[in-house]
């Protein structure tokens, strides 16, 4: 049985929970889903569909700890819960795949993430990451910042991981040593730490099992390649399907699609509080952008809502 791991705190249950369904929906197989968050009691389960799926949820208290550069991001202190898992999960677990919450699995994964595991296995690799940078003139502060020796950076929006390496090893200790003796040069928090760790040790995880996604609209991707051959899809980076104003574009449709499958309502809709974000969703009422979704009353009523809370 695979064993899908998930660190988030209240700020993202919605997109966790649509994120962990639509893992369920498509699995064709039975699995595990370990849980990692500051407040479990504001996590409704009854949400997922339980018939193919066994949840464990675990409390987290890490907030007596200082962290890189959090002060104005766009992540929370939930960022770094992966650094304490041994401190939670059980210890018999062979395989873990980490998951961020902002993914949205779109076919099923059993087979691909099964594949892995066997490479993981003959390749003698500890890890299974998709690259997001080599070194080259773009990228290369960060492997000056992290005195990486490596060339490739991955990102850690999913892992395949040796879980028996990972107690074996005290990873987690020197994941904090890291983090501690790089403490001012970190940038992209606990990835970067993950990255400095392995440094270029890992194998290449299939692009369709990170599958990085943004805001745009179909003119710029294929939408049938996607359904066809996609698994998670990533929304990595500062927009993100649920904001007010990111609704208009069609990639936001993947996950919206996945919501509804929680029977939350038809959109999930957040606001970041700011004049430029504002500006935007005004901008998309004067302009009556609204009105090419597929449920405009909805939206209008919900982003209201949600601009009022």
């Amino acid at each position: 049985m695979l064993n899908f791991v998930y660190c988030f705190d209240q700020n993202y249950n919605y997109q966790a929970l649509t994120s962990i369904n639509s893992l369920v929906n498509n699995s064709s197989e039975k699995i595990r889903v370990y849980i990692i968050h500051n407040n479990v009691s504001t996590i409704n389960l009854d949400m997922i569909t339980l018939d193919n799926v066994e949840i464990f949820t675990y409390q987290i208290n890490i907030e007596n700890m200082n962290f890189p550069n959090l002060k104005g991001a766009h992540v929370s202190v939930a960022t770094y819960f992966r650094l304490f898992m041994s401190e939670y999960l059980p210890n018999d677990l062979d395989y873990i795949i980490y998951m961020d919450s902002d993914i949205v699995c779109i076919n099923d994964p059993t087979k691909e993430i099964n594949e892995t595991i066997e490479n993981l296995i003959m390749n003698n690799f500890k890890l299974a990451a998709r690259t997001e940078a080599e070194k080259n003139s773009e990228s290369i502060d960060r492997f000056i910042n992290l005195e990486l020796k490596g060339k490739r950076y991955f990102n850690a929006g999913v892992l395949v991981l040796d879980y028996q390496e990972w107690l074996n090893n005290e990873t987690e200790k020197k994941l904090l040593d890291i983090l501690y003796e790089y403490y001012e040069k970190i940038k992209f928090w606990d990835q970067d730490i993950l990255n400095k760790y392995f440094d270029d040790n890992y194998l290449e995880l299939n692009f369709n099992c990170n599958y990085e996604f943004a805001i745009f609209n179909k003119d710029r991707y294929d939408e049938n390649k996607i359904k066809n051959e996609g698994i998670f899809i990533h929304f990595n980076g500062k927009g993100k399907p649920w904001e007010a104003h990111n609704l208009i574009y069609d990639s936001s449709n993947f996950y919206q699609k996945a919501f509804r499958e929680l029977n939350m309502g038809h959109y999930h809709i957040t606001f970041k509080k700011n004049t430029r974000s504002i500006f935007k969703y005004l901008k998309i009422l004067i302009t009556l952008k609204f009105l090419k979704l597929d449920n405009p009353i909805s939206y209008l009523k919900d982003s209201l809502s949600a601009l009022l809370r």
